[in-house]
């Protein structure tokens, strides 16, 4: 769930609670900053791209290791109406792939 405001193509996001799935493991996150730039076919939006920073408020499985972590993060378009999450700076700690699609 997400809140922001725009102007044009350019987003500010203002709140935005995130949940992550892994093998095994689970996440909640709440955005504490982020901008984004959206993608335009005609009129209709199809995608957005953004950067930001995330704190991870609950972790539990193959993800407790997030637990109380902040991470930046970008999304990259990947085609129509589809994104790549990727965190700059996953921890080491983490088995998992730091790229969630």
């Amino acid at each position: 769930m997400s809140v922001s405001e725009w102007a044009a193509d350019k987003g500010t996001y203002l709140a935005s609670l995130e949940f992550h799935r892994a093998l095994e493991g689970v996440a909640i996150g709440q955005l504490s900053e982020a901008t984004g730039f959206s993608s335009m076919e005609g009129e209709q939006g199809i995608a957005v791209a953004t950067s930001g920073t995330t704190v991870f408020k609950f972790a539990s499985g193959s993800l407790a290791a997030l637990s109380g972590k902040t991470l930046k993060f970008t999304t990259k378009l990947t085609g129509l109406r589809s994104f790549e999450l990727e965190f700059t700076d996953w921890p080491e700690s983490l088995e998992v792939t730091r790229v969630l699609r």
